[in-house]
This record gives C-alpha cells, structure tokens and sequence, in this order.
C-alpha cells in the first residue's frame, strides 16, 4: 500500500516554565509545557496533556465578574504576546533558522527525522488495537532518495529547521488537488522541543503556500494526539470530513483538519 502522508504541529508558545510533556506524532514529535504566569492565570498540564488555562483565581481587584473576565483575558493576551516576541526575537537573533531542501545532505537529516517518526508511530498505536506494521507499511518507509524525489517537484517543499546549526527538525507540503496543499512530516528532534523549532517551521510552510494558488491547506492526524489538535486550532486549522478513505482497522484513530490560506 502506498505511503500515506500524515502530520501534526508544535505548541505555538514554547516560552516555558515548570515541566514539560512528551508528545509525539506521525506529522511530527511536539512537547507541550504548562508555565505558571500568576497573577493572570496558569496555563496547566491535564491529565491527558491538553493545555488549558486553569480556573486558578485570578488576583485582579474588581467587584464585577464580567470586568474581571475581561481583566483577565487582556492580562494573559498580554503575556502570550510576550512570549510570541521572544520566540521571534530568536528567530531574527539566528538561533533558529529554517531553509528548504536543497540537496543529498538535508535530505539524510530528513530521513532520519523519518525514521525516528515511525518508530514512535509504531509504538503508540498499538494501544488502539493497531498492529504496527500497518502504521509502518502505511505512513513509513521513506528514504533520502524518495524525499528528495518526492519534494523536489514542483510546489512541493521540504524544510529543514535548525537550531544555533544543529538539525532540530523537519516539515514538508506538497499537492493535495488543485485547490489544496497538504502538510507532511513534521518532526522536532526531542533535545530542542519548546524553543519554537516547530511553529517557525509552521510559518515558514504557510507563507510558501500563500505564495501559489491553492487557497485551502489540510492536515492528517490521529486522536492521541490531543496536544497537537489543539495547536493545529491555534494555527486556524479546523476538523473536517475525511479527506481520504482509510481502512477499518485504522480509520477510529484519524483526525482530518483543514484551514483556508
């Protein structure tokens, strides 16, 4: 069976705190953290590694609910937008970086990125009655030469993020239809998850896209990736119906997501 693109995202606020948690998946590897940002509010940990901000009381001085809802979403706007700058501020101080593709070399990293992904896959998924040679057989099994080939096309990419020079992660597109790109193999090396590897790639593949003119991009993804769902939302990505025809034994643990360009 062909090779079945399927991918997921990073937290969008890497500028963290406390601990963090493991999350990985088959578009690629995510860690999200919960940060402590009293007196407007936490951001925490569930017990299935959904971030949310708790119902922790916030110390703002009003007598008025509403006023005190309002106090408190423009605090923690204020402090999210805190954390974007400084995420950007590494970006443009060079700690991170993201190019395409280009030759045999980034392709090996990429590979191996790959390679990493599927052994992951493989295991998770057993847990959901799954055996893992259909992950592999289905979503696995590329090789440098066949991403090379496969995102040198035309209006396919494959980027490569890298951290201070290190390799730190990978993020690919490529055609779904005429009207359509599709995100593939987003992976984030685990030493350099939560410094902001994952969203610079997200960007870095949304402004290629809006360069051509496919106006929707989808995402393939699977339910124990809660984490990743959510970030995929932050990134204006929306559930929608299958997008394409999966098989019975697999299909209860897809996620289909799209987003307008």
């Amino acid at each position: 069976m062909s090779e079945v693109p399927r991918a997921l995202a990073i937290s969008p606020h890497p500028e963290v705190q406390a601990r963090g948690r493991r999350l990985e998946g088959r578009g690629r590897v995510m860690k999200v953290y919960g940060f402590h940002a009293s007196p407007i509010g936490r951001l925490d940990e569930e017990d299935e590694g959904h971030s949310r901000f708790s119902k922790t009381p916030c110390r703002i001085a009003s007598s008025a609910p509403s006023v005190q809802r309002e106090a408190r979403d423009a605090a923690r706007k204020k402090y999210i937008a805190v954390i974007c700058n400084r995420i950007i501020g590494w970006w443009d101080h060079g700690m991170i970086s993201v190019s395409k593709a280009v030759g045999a070399a980034d392709f090996e990293i990429a590979a191996g990125f790959c390679d990493a992904l599927a052994a992951w896959d493989a295991a998770e998924v057993q847990a959901y009655g799954v055996a893992p040679e259909e992950v592999l057989a289905m979503y696995h099994g590329e090789t440098s030469s066949s991403l090379a080939a496969r995102y040198s096309m035309a209006d396919a990419m494959m980027f490569i993020a890298r951290w201070e020079g290190a390799p730190a992660g990978c993020l690919a597109f490529a055609p779904f239809d005429d009207a359509t790109m599709e995100i593939r193999k987003f992976y984030v090396d685990p030493e350099f998850r939560g410094k902001g590897i994952g969203s610079a790639l997200m960007r870095a593949v949304l402004a290629e896209v809006e360069k051509g003119h496919r106006r929707a991009i989808v995402a393939h993804t699977t339910v124990y990736m809660g984490n990743a769902i959510s970030v995929y939302e932050a990134f204006g990505f929306t559930r929608c119906p299958p997008f394409r025809q999966m098989p019975d034994s697999i299909a209860h643990t897809e996620v289909f997501m799209s987003r307008p360009i």
